[in-house]
């Protein structure tokens, strides 16, 4: 009867988190959203379901040991789980972490002309794992292209002008 109690306890602390977590991080990027909101929406997306996914991680460790479950075990068998597909997603990781840096940088925005790894076009939008160009040439249909953030070494803003000292 207590297992029970204690599972609901688990489960109402974890929606409380929840609902706590939407609020401040709601708080906090309802303050930066002034300048880009593109970028602002960016990176409270990746919060949001970052702190979603470890509330409810920790809440399911948790009732799992409730019941019983040997959890020191089940988080080494996580670890390795994690490291074996850590290794086989290197790319992915690297695009992952190179959004957050670019979004972070503000080294370009939506609606920019610009080139990046050899390609030359306007940002329409910024994926988790790449920046989409709207690229287009005299006489031709436009095109869409996809750039993968670590394949990006240089970027060249054209529309952004600097001020001659």
């Amino acid at each position: 009867m207590t297992t029970g109690f204690w599972l609901a306890g688990i489960f109402v602390v974890a929606l409380a988190l929840q609902w706590g977590r939407r609020l401040l991080v709601n708080r906090f990027f309802n303050k930066l959203g002034r300048e880009d909101q593109s970028r602002v929406l960016a990176l409270k997306q990746i919060t949001l379901s970052a702190s979603r996914w470890a509330i409810w991680l920790t809440a399911l460790i948790m009732a799992l040991g409730t019941v019983g479950v040997d959890v020191g075990a089940l988080i080494a068998l996580f670890g390795i789980a994690g490291l074996a597909i850590s290794f086989g997603a290197q790319s992915f990781i690297r695009d992952i972490i190179s959004y957050v840096v670019f979004v972070f940088a503000d080294n370009f925005r939506i609606g920019e002309e610009v080139t990046m790894d050899g390609k030359r076009g306007y940002v329409q939008k910024f994926e988790m794992g790449s920046v989409v160009l709207v690229c287009e040439r005299d006489g031709e249909a436009p095109w869409v292209v996809y750039v993968p953030y670590s394949k990006i070494a240089t970027v060249e803003n054209f529309t952004r002008a600097i001020d001659k000292v």
